[in-house]
């Protein structure tokens, strides 16, 4: 069906919310393309590439019109300005004579997550080129412009693409407007191993990892890490045992907890990890039969504690003091103790 249907999965080219992040593209091939990202100096090799492909394109997904060709300059130029800004993510696959082979973009970035799109020249369809090229933007979206996941929809007729985005790691998530919509995790969860620490203390550093370790090792708690393009992106411990305070573990005897839930650096905030976390945290609940689970949030944390109600977290009027110790950059251990309310979720 790859013949038939033009390999391709659609994704507008349309400005979003800015970020800042400035990759690097290592110089992998294959069959002697690699990836770039889009520049100036493509704009005759894209231009060429879409007029070439136009008919193909057309097969699966709606043609982008004679507008798009005659103002194609000043569309190539808009879309190297939502770049630089950070707020979309475009790839050029180019020969070693500087072809364009295909396109492979990210845009609609909103809280860590874009749409991904692509598309192939018809002379390469078919060997191996889309599935490579996948992969490398999906390697730069986690490493360097710190994605969590990727959506991206085919035409249901378009099978090639829906090959690739299986292959990919990409599930089914039903119809979409125009087709199927499919979307990919960029996030691994995984229990924290003794061969992870350094790497922990390298990129999440301060961070009590081995003192929460060890409570996994003697079996009271499980220390879970989010792995972001192969770094440590967030870091929890759900307490087995019930609640790491003593007043609050009598006030809710046998109700695991999830504690120390942070996500590191600041950049990666406000990008669905935290979220994540606690759904897989959930899961892991349910797999050993437990009702309920609770977590505290500090009075201050109104934002924390938004999202934990939308999770489904209720506050049950009591309050605690929320006693933890971390060191700082000196190297000097400080004390603390913050005022906490205690949510329950019922699983």
């Amino acid at each position: 069906m790859i013949g038939e249907a033009a390999l391709s999965c659609g994704c507008s080219e349309t400005r979003v919310r800015p970020r800042r992040r400035v990759p690097t593209i290592r110089g992998m091939t294959i069959l002697g393309a690699r990836v770039e990202r889009l520049a100036d100096g493509h704009a005759g090799a894209v231009l060429a590439f879409e007029l070439a492909n136009r008919a193909y394109f057309a097969r699966t997904i709606p043609d982008r019109g004679d507008e798009y060709f005659a103002d194609f300059a000043g569309r190539h130029a808009a879309l190297l300005r939502y770049q630089d800004e950070g707020t979309d993510h475009f790839h050029v696959i180019v020969d070693d004579a500087g072809a364009v082979l295909g396109r492979v973009n990210i845009v609609e970035i909103e809280r860590g997550r874009g749409e991904l799109g692509f598309r192939i020249a018809e002379p390469a369809a078919g060997k191996g080129l889309a599935s490579w090229a996948v992969a490398e933007v999906m390697r730069l979206a986690a490493e360097e412009y710190g994605l969590t996941g990727l959506t991206a929809g085919t035409s249901v007729d378009n099978h090639g693409s829906q090959a690739v985005l299986r292959k990919a790691g990409f599930t089914e998530t039903g119809p979409a407007a125009d087709g199927i919509g499919y979307e990919k995790s960029l996030l691994v969860f995984k229990e924290c191993q003794a061969s992870d620490l350094p790497v922990l203390e390298e990129w999440l550093p301060r961070k009590n990892h081995g003192e929460r370790f060890a409570r996994q090792d003697n079996g009271t708690s499980t220390f879970l890490v989010a792995w972001l393009g192969g770094r440590p992106a967030g870091t929890g411990e759900v307490m087995w045992g019930g609640p790491k305070e003593d007043e609050v573990r009598a006030a809710f005897p046998g109700c695991p907890e999830i504690n120390g839930l942070q996500v590191w650096p600041g950049r990666l905030q406000s990008r669905g990890i935290g979220r994540a976390m606690i759904t897989e945290m959930e899961r892991l609940a349910r797999e050993r039969g437990v009702q309920r689970i609770g977590l505290g949030v500090d009075d201050t944390n109104g934002r924390a504690r938004a999202l934990y109600e939308a999770l489904g977290y209720a506050g049950t009027g009591f309050g605690y003091l929320d006693h933890y110790e971390y060191t700082d950059r000196a190297g000097t251990r400080h004390a603390v103790a913050d005022p906490c309310a205690y949510l329950v979720k019922p699983l």
